[in-house]
């Protein structure tokens, strides 16, 4: 039996001295990428986009070791000029976090669960903002999650089976769905009865589905109860 192994963090609020303190507690440029950015919000209506590598980023940025931390809980992006580096990291257990950078010299972060403000300096900033927009290119906006629907067929110890012939108008067109309970987070709708064979529901997952075998999904992380009405889908609150 393969070892399994969690990622747990204090959330005590602990802020670094320094953005040098923080890289070197976790060293971030081997546990974080910065590959995947917008310009301002990160919403469906944006525009995203995706480096071809973040070296540069990490370059610059270990050049900003001494940036001070800086305590203002009330700092917000709103009116800046800023990108919006999207965080995930098995390595720290998170998942679709953000590190902005603005162009009036502050870098900050989400990604210790605290807000996490640092003054880089307008140099250092406007040399990551003006590499990422001339080393980029135009990506597809990626929701927080994904999700699949339709009813429960089936429950194993080791994955549930979803169809979701009952959400198209010819059921022959149907998707069944393999969904691996191989993470604590849904594993423990099975092991708890709180779904059972012929409930219709929603199911949210982080990464792909391998089409190539059985349409397996590997990253589910929680399943909604859904009802199918004229309207379409509904998530009961």
């Amino acid at each position: 039996m393969e070892d399994s192994y969690y990622v747990f963090q204090n959330d005590e609020y602990a802020p670094p001295n320094t953005f040098g303190e923080l890289m070197d507690a976790v060293d971030l440029p081997k546990v974080v990428e910065l590959q995947r950015f917008s310009e301002g919000d990160n919403s469906p209506d944006g525009k995203q986009f995706e480096l071809s590598s973040d070296d540069y980023v990490w370059e610059i940025l270990s050049e900003c070791r001494n940036a001070a931390f800086v305590e203002d809980q009330t700092w917000t992006v709103g009116g800046r000029n800023y990108l919006s580096f999207t965080i995930t990291s098995e390595a720290l257990g998170v998942y679709k976090a953000a590190l902005y950078v603005t162009e009036d010299d502050w870098l900050c972060t989400n990604t210790f669960s605290w807000q996490y403000l640092f003054n880089i300096g307008e140099y250092a900033a406007g040399k990551i903002i003006k590499y990422a927009k001339e080393n980029s290119v135009e990506a597809e906006y990626e929701p927080y999650r994904n999700s699949i629907a339709g009813k429960i067929v089936e429950i194993t110890e080791d994955y549930i089976v979803v169809d979701d012939s009952i959400l198209c108008k010819d059921p022959t067109d149907g998707i069944t769905y393999k969904i691996l309970l191989n993470d604590l987070r849904i594993s423990r709708y099975a092991d708890c009865g709180v779904i059972a064979v012929g409930d219709t529901v929603q199911v949210s997952y982080e990464g792909e589905i391998d089409k190539d075998n059985e349409n397996t999904i590997d990253s589910a992380v929680s399943v909604s109860e859904a009802v199918i009405s004229d309207g379409g889908l509904l998530i009961p609150e």
